[in-house]
């Protein structure tokens, strides 16, 4: 169980992120609540292109490079639909301007057995 004073912390540390690398570790916060992972998934990676407004909202989602599993690209598309949104208010200019437009890779490791 992750202490509560850890969980307070990222809350607001992540309410309005004033780094690009903090604002990467908000959005794989949110994210991964929402990405249901399935084993025929594992071994696979998908890199979605986000665009954002100004409130961090999506305005449009482009798969870059496919998976070649059709369920992980649609589950990690939901998933950030879903964790939306990705506030950049607390960014500087040029970190908001990547965070607008970003790349992103989805990848699941094989589980070792």
């Amino acid at each position: 169980m992750i202490d509560k004073n850890v969980e307070r912390y990222r809350a607001k540390l992540y309410r309005e992120p004033e780094s690009l690398r903090t604002w990467i570790e908000m959005v794989r916060y949110r994210f991964e609540p929402h990405y249901e992972v399935t084993e025929e998934m594992r071994g696979h990676h998908v890199k979605i292109k986000i665009t954002l407004n100004d409130k961090g909202y999506i305005e449009s989602t482009d798969i870059i490079s496919s998976s070649g599993n059709g369920a992980l690209n649609q589950a990690a598309d939901k998933a950030l639909k879903l964790a939306q949104p990705f506030v950049v208010s607390g960014l500087s200019g040029q970190d908001k301007k990547v965070a607008k437009n970003i790349v992103l890779t989805f990848a699941l490791e094989k589980e070792s057995t």
